[in-house]
């Protein structure tokens, strides 16, 4: 079988993604592979796994050298990031988000969690998503000019604001 990028080389690499719940597979060379960010184990081992998952947060290298900014929490820099492919701790995912996100989507195809919520904070989590699902609802309503429905969407918000500080 033939290469799906190049059309050319003899595909020897089988790539298997799922993103966003959509499944693709590709056959490629190792060429084509390796120009597409497809890196094989061996190759990894090779160049350490420290640069592999590294590589999924690397900028430009003139951007990681000047950046003096570090996590206020823990002092990692986005520098040491990119480096090790390690995160620091929980606050770095929000003082390096805007750097951080077109590698996240490219990894997990999302940056906003999709999956189960765990049981501690779950409840929490439930009542934010409906509370931003409940604004929405209320802006197509008052788009709409829906004012009876918009009024009792507010007083659901209300409610779902009230239940949120009681849970803290």
């Amino acid at each position: 079988m033939l290469c799906q990028h190049c059309s050319k080389n003899t595909a020897n690499t089988h790539i298997k993604t799922i993103v966003n719940g959509e499944f693709r597979e590709y056959m490629l060379c190792s060429e084509c592979a390796k120009k597409l960010g497809y890196m094989s184990p061996i190759d990894s081992f090779e160049s350490g796994l420290d640069n592999f998952f590294g590589s999924f947060f690397r900028s430009s290298e003139n951007e990681i050298m000047a950046e003096p900014e570090r996590c206020d929490k823990c002092g990692t820099s986005f520098a040491e990031i990119t480096k090790t492919g390690k995160i620091g701790c929980a606050n770095c995912y929000s003082k390096f988000y805007e750097r951080m996100k077109p590698s996240i989507q490219r990894i997990h195809g999302n940056t906003r969690h999709v999956g189960k919520t765990p049981l501690i904070d779950g409840s929490k989590i439930c009542i934010i998503e409906k509370i931003n699902k409940a604004k929405k609802e209320l802006q197509l309503a008052i788009n709409k000019q829906e004012f009876e429905k918009a009024a009792k969407i507010r007083d659901e918000i209300k409610e779902l604001e009230k239940e949120d500080k009681e849970n803290d």
